[in-house]
């Protein structure tokens, strides 16, 4: 029975020896890969339709990342805070663009970042802020959207306008004008006769 006992002692703290060492192997991995990556917040004030946990990050065409999380500003509904994680590589400065991109026709969306002159500082985590925040540009299909509503109302005015324009009493208006332009032509094409002897005895008397 001791025996049994000992090597029962003896397997469970191999288990336990190669438990740790396993745990331990993936923290130092974990911390590995966090160390070679970035977490940036990216702030939008539209709607971010076709993005989702997953959708690729780019910069300048090229892939640095990913998004890790999207929620809306608990402290302000009409902006949408999305969270990224990119290389540690990645020359995110202050001066550094973001915006979100439609990719093709499939309706994914993914963000764009441009810009990053060297010269400007590196992005930093401001006051409150856990997280360095990238200020995203209106995206060219909200710009797009914004110009049609204005085109639209636009055109609206205008045919409103022109249902007034061609009202009843408009219509009228401008039927009794013609006649009246054409009585006046009329009496002035019989008077054509009076007019031409008139101007021949001017021409005489002068």
């Amino acid at each position: 029975m001791e025996t049994n006992a000992r090597y029962a002692l003896i397997a469970l703290f191999s288990l336990l020896l190669a438990g740790g060492a396993l745990l331990f192997a993936l923290w130092l991995g974990k911390a590995s890969l966090d160390s070679s990556y970035n977490d940036y917040e990216v702030v939008f004030h539209e709607a971010v339709t076709g993005l989702s946990i997953g959708s690729p990050v780019q910069f300048n065409g090229i892939k640095v990342g990913d998004v890790q999380r999207l929620r809306l500003n608990p402290k302000d509904s009409s902006q949408v805070l999305v969270r990224i994680r990119l290389e540690a590589n990645t020359p995110v400065r202050e001066n550094t663009e973001a915006k979100l991109t439609l990719a093709g026709i499939t309706g994914t969306s993914f963000i764009q970042l441009s810009g990053g002159a060297a010269g400007s500082p590196e992005l930093r985590s401001g006051p409150g802020n856990k997280l360095p925040r990238i200020i995203a540009e209106q995206s060219s299909m909200s710009r797009l959207m914004n110009n049609g509503k204005d085109l639209f109302g636009n055109i609206s005015d205008l045919l409103s306008n022109a249902n007034r324009l061609f009202s009843a009493d408009n219509i009228e208006r401008i039927s009794q004008t013609l006649n009246n332009l054409q009585l006046a032509t009329g009496a002035v094409a019989e008077q054509r006769d009076d007019l031409r002897k008139t101007i021949a005895q001017l021409a005489q008397l002068s």
